[in-house]
């Protein structure tokens, strides 16, 4: 299974959690806890990519939490958006996992009633 990098951080003034994956740009989650946004980011991330597989879209390579370090560093407007976030490690569901649990069928698959 892949294991991308999520910052996940409170806003400040309070409100929902909020997850991002770099490695994924527009791949995002909130939640009211810090475990409803992780799992949030799960089916985030899950849908993300078979999203990108279905399109026949390549599937970044995840980073590693130190390259994640050192891109943080080298990129200002990343750096800007990571203050105050902690890295959290995400394993993805296997799409079937998720289709099961949600109901919905998976890209290209049709659900007979």
């Amino acid at each position: 299974m892949d294991t991308f990098i999520a910052y996940v951080r409170l806003p400040d003034g309070g409100g929902d959690w909020h997850a991002e994956f770099p490695d994924l740009p527009g791949c995002t989650a909130t939640g009211n806890t810090l475990d409803a946004v992780i799992d949030a980011a799960r089916n985030a991330l899950t849908i993300h990519i078979a999203e990108l597989v279905a399109q026949r879209r390549p599937v970044p390579r995840p980073r590693d939490a130190a390259d994640m370090m050192i891109a943080v560093n080298e990129d200002p407007a990343l750096a800007r958006r990571v203050v105050g976030a902690v890295l959290t490690p995400v394993v993805r569901r296997p799409a079937s996992a998720m289709a099961a649990r949600t109901g919905l069928p998976l890209s290209g698959e049709r659900r007979v009633a």
